[in-house]
């Protein structure tokens, strides 16, 4: 339970609309006020924290982005963000402002989504001229010397492209790529993006070979197949809180805010506008008790499934993010949810969570 960095959404805004997007778009205006931030910031010094990290939406696109920067320099962090970099020349206008020398030197890195080797299909998925976009702020960052990430996130139009974006992001001379599965949305259903979970598994394959032999560092994001049904996340291990846009402490970055789940959302711990970090940090570990728990019962009742060693599929079952896919009941993501959702035990965590 290390606690060694927090990541923010600063905004559920986005000027893309990418075909994959997990983010429910209900709410395009709100945004994590800047005193709310510093109260944060100020409160987790105690445990020591090192790193911030940045997500949304397109956190860039915070209307007090700068001040959300110099508050992290203020108090001593180093920070990192993830952009899909389309008004990038804008942000490293701020980054550069020479008045501000701790928005450099704190910038650990910037970590760019990059859904294709290719012009046309990463246009395809996120938008016509995003490439370009991307390509540019690879440019500048490569000659400032800063450490540069991408991610792609896996799906049926990228699919033949694994091998070839580890060449382009060796050729680019990044710092590291990073491979993601898709986690099933409406909208990637009929977007026709989602893969069967043996593509899945061939996938990482594809990327254990890649790692084996390229210089680059490749590493596959949290959410593949793991050998170990009690596989601790750093969710689980409390290695990086997550704090949603509107300010709340949530179970884990890749279940907040998602798209087409109910409104009830049974991910949120606390809200942090009314709660401080230490209260919210005690029922956090009480959910994570009261999860794992669950999750020993669900073992012992010998109904988990191979898909369940995906742990955000099994994440996304717990929580009730994903009942409209039993629409799709001839797929097999749907089979699996259909066949094992009576026993995730819904109404125990649910009024664990009340008890709290």
């Amino acid at each position: 339970m290390s606690f060694y960095e927090m990541s923010f959404e600063l905004t559920n805004k986005c000027n893309l609309s990418c075909l994959h997007c997990l983010r429910d778009k209900a709410d395009m205006r709100s945004y994590i006020p800047v005193e709310l931030f510093d109260s944060i910031l100020k409160q987790a010094k105690s445990y020591n924290l090192q790193h911030i990290a940045f997500t949304g939406g397109e956190p860039t696109l915070h209307p007090h982005f700068s001040r959300i920067i110099d508050t992290v320099v203020k108090y001593g962090y180093t920070y990192h963000f993830v952009t899909n970099a389309w008004n990038f020349l804008a942000v490293w206008k701020i980054l550069n402002d020479p008045r501000f020398p701790g928005r450099l030197s704190k910038l650990s890195g910037v970590s760019i989504s990059l859904d294709g080797a290719t012009e046309k299909t990463h246009d395809y998925i996120r938008g016509k001229g995003s490439f370009k976009k991307i390509m540019q702020a690879i440019s500048i960052l490569k000659i400032k010397g800063i450490d540069i990430s991408v991610q792609i996130t896996i799906n049926k139009k990228n699919f033949h492209e694994i091998e070839q974006m580890a060449m382009l992001a060796s050729e680019l001379g990044l710092k590291r790529l990073f491979y993601a599965h898709l986690e099933p949305t409406d909208r990637a259903y009929e977007q026709d993006l989602v893969l069967s979970p043996q593509q899945y598994r061939e996938a990482e394959q594809r990327v254990e070979r890649l790692k084996s032999v390229m210089k680059i560092e490749i590493n596959f994001s949290l959410g593949h197949h793991e050998p170990l049904m009690f596989f601790q996340c750093r969710a689980l291990t409390m290695y990086s809180p997550n704090v949603d846009y509107k300010g709340r402490l949530t179970f884990c970055c890749q279940l907040s805010g998602y798209t087409d789940a109910p409104e009830q959302e049974l991910d949120t711990v606390a809200d942090l506008n009314t709660v401080n970090l230490y209260d919210a940090h005690k029922m956090w570990a009480d959910m994570i008790h009261k999860f794992n728990i669950d999750k020993i019962e669900f073992i012992k009742s010998g109904g988990a499934t191979d898909l369940d060693y995906f742990p955000c599929f099994y994440c996304s079952k717990y929580f009730n993010k994903i009942d409209w896919i039993q629409k799709y009941k001839d797929d097999p993501w749907a089979k699996d949810y259909i066949k094992t959702k009576h026993r995730h035990a819904e109404k125990k965590h649910i009024s664990g969570k009340k008890d709290r």
